[in-house]
C-alpha cells in the first residue's frame, strides 16, 4: 500500500498556520487518503473473491459430482473384457 503524508499545524492557529510535514501529524492530503482508500477496497475485492474461490475448490473436493460406483462383473467385463472362468 501507498504512503501517506501526515501534516501538523501549530495548534493555536490552525487555519492559519502553515501546514508541515510530520510523521505523526493530525492532517493528510484529500487525495492521498481517497488514493489509499481506493487501493484499500480493491486489496479486499480481490481478498474476497480469492477466499470465495477457496471456499468453491474445498466444496468440491469435500462433495464429487458423482458418487462413486461399484465394480460390479458388467463394469469389469464392459472395460477390461470377459473375465476368465
Amino acid at each position: 500500500m501507498s504512503e501517506v503524508k501526515r501534516y501538523s499545524a501549530a495548534l493555536t492557529h490552525a487555519e492559519t498556520s502553515p501546514m508541515y510535514e510530520a510523521p505523526d501529524g493530525e492532517w493528510v492530503v484529500a487525495m492521498d487518503f481517497d488514493r489509499v482508500t481506493a487501493e484499500r477496497d480493491a486489496l479486499q475485492q480481490r481478498l474476497t473473491a480469492a477466499d470465495q474461490r477457496i471456499d468453491e475448490l474445498e466444496r468440491g473436493v469435500e462433495a464429487p459430482l458423482d458418487p462413486p460406483q461399484p465394480f460390479t462383473e458388467q463394469f469389469l467385463e464392459d472395460h477390461l473384457g470377459k473375465l476368465p472362468q
